[in-house]
Parts: C-alpha cells; structure tokens; sequence
C-alpha cells in the first residue's frame, strides 16, 4: 500500500505546528513542508525546533515544497538571484533530510509558451538538478495547469530537455482534470519513472459561478501571482467555475488513479494537498486532516 503524506498547503493560514500535529494525531507517515513554513529566513533556532519535533512524531519530510524557480518567465539576471535562493533551499532539504524539492518551470501554458521560454527553463532546471544531484537530491515538477507541465507529454518535452536523472514529477489529478487533459492510466505509463510524487485531494467542474464558494479556472493565476510572475490563460472563451470537495467525493476518479498507480509499478507516496479555503461546507483544519485520511483509507478498497 501506499504510504500516507500530508502538505502544509491544507495549514498555510495556520502555522507549521498545526501541520505537524495533525501529521502526528492521524497518522501520516511523512510531510511535506511548505515554504510558508519552513524557508532559508526562518532562524535556525526554530528549524531546530521544527525537525525535532518531526523526529519525535515518528515522521519524516518527503519534499519541500517551494516556490522557487520560474526560470523560463525570468530574466538573466533573474535567475541568477533564482537559483542562489534554490541553492538555500538544497541545504535546507539536507537539514530536514528530505528527498525531493519542488521547482516550477515556467507559469506559462505549454500550448503557448514560446521555444525560448521552454530553452531557458530547461537549461536552468538541467543546473538546479545537477546542484541538488551533488547532495543526492531530487527535483520535482509539480504538474499544474497554467505550466509548461499542464499535460503529461509537455512534461515529458520538458524532461528530456532536461535529460538528468534526478528530477521528475508530481502527478495532480485535480491540476490536471482543470486543464482538462488525462491524469489517469494512459498519463501514468507515459510518465513512467519520471513519476516521483503524487497530490491527491478533490473538486469538482460546476456549470456556473452561481455556488457562493466557487472558484473560477482563471484564479491560478491571480492566486500564484502573490510569489511570482504568471502569464493568464491565454485562450479561455469561457469562463470554468469548480469547488472544493473531499476527496473521492469530485470529480477526479480517484478509484481509477490508484488502481492505474499500482498496475504501473508506482511505489511513492499519496500527498494530501486539500484546502477548504473559504467553504464553510467543508471540513478545515486538524478536522480536514482527519477527514482526508479516513477518505484515503476508504479509497483503499479497491487496491485490496
């Protein structure tokens, strides 16, 4: 069976504490911490804190996950400052020994992105991967719509580019139904070992904004614009409205991905990344922690 994981994404209006205790009460197997928490700037008095409090749960960090990166969209000089920053964070997965970090390519679609933003992406990921490669460390690209990897063949452009060894992706169902592209058994093969990581979490597509606690498609970008440069959806003729829900409960087929996971010889882990944001419908907090682990273990069925 997979292992269990639980981001900080679910806890990032509340503080690293909360998301470890929450890890901790029912019973995650690993985090995966967020730059919101843990970050080159946070004193190391407080790291130490952090990890300690990691190792005496019985847990471990599986990946940082970071807003780092965004070459392609950067300028030269940019990405200069980019990668000193991303050097921080490979230290920082060295203190908190955690396998893999996050990077993003570029927040533009890939249908639009131009051949030089696709260059200069890759050949900064190809000198982030053989930096952290030196630290025996992973790079992974989460797949999101809005990014050079919104489908699995733009991510798989992306990787060859790259050609190294020590980096791949996160699969996100849910990033990818909002495209919409495959996320399930034809997406799964083609990643192959390219597949490092996986989100799990759930929404669904509504037919109008009307819901109080919709969100539109287009919100990505507003909502990644707070840490970096993003380029809109270019070819949105209308507007795509969704909400939150948990997980198995959407509109992801969630049976399909875990039994297409298995049968393809995947042997990471699941990631909880829900959020209820704003939703009073939905659980939050510690409650959605909870929740979301009963709701995999239900999903488990169909693996036994």
């Amino acid at each position: 069976m997979f292992e269990i994981g639980i981001s900080g994404q679910m806890f990032d209006e509340l503080t690293v504490w909360d998301h470890l205790d929450a890890a901790g009460n029912f019973k995650y197997n690993c985090v995966e911490l967020r730059s919101t928490h843990v970050n080159p700037e946070i004193p190391a008095e407080e790291l130490d804190k952090i990890r300690s409090e990691i190792d005496d749960s019985g847990l471990y960090t599986s990946c940082l996950s970071c807003f780092v990166g965004n070459y392609g969209l950067s300028s030269d000089e940019e990405c200069d400052q980019i990668f000193k920053v991303f050097q921080k964070y490979v230290d920082l997965a060295c203190f908190f020994d955690s396998e893999m970090i996050r990077i993003w390519p570029a927040w533009q679609e890939s249908s639009f992105a131009p051949d030089s933003v696709w260059k200069k992406a890759a050949f900064w990921l190809k000198k982030s991967a053989r930096h952290a490669a030196l630290f025996n460390k992973k790079l992974v690209i989460e797949m999101h719509h809005g990014t050079l990897c919104d489908t699995a063949p733009s991510s798989i452009r992306l990787l060859e580019m790259i050609g190294e060894k020590n980096i791949g992706v996160t699969l996100d169902p849910v990033n990818l139904y909002q495209v919409p592209t495959d996320y399930g058994e034809n997406a799964i093969k083609a990643l192959g070992a390219y597949l490092y990581n996986v989100h799990i979490k759930d929404i669904v597509e509504l037919k109008t904004g009307d819901y109080l606690y919709s969100f539109p498609y287009s919100y990505y970008a507003e909502h990644i614009g707070r840490f970096t440069k993003v380029i809109p959806p270019q070819d949105l003729r209308k507007e795509r409205y969704y909400c939150h829900r948990r997980i198995n409960a959407g509109g992801v087929d969630w049976s399909h991905v875990l039994t297409s996971l298995k049968s393809n010889g995947y042997q990471g882990r699941l990631i909880v990344e829900s959020v209820s944001e704003t939703n009073r419908h939905m659980p939050a907090g510690l409650e959605l922690a909870k929740a979301c682990r009963n709701d995999i273990m239900d999903l488990f069925e169909v693996l036994s």
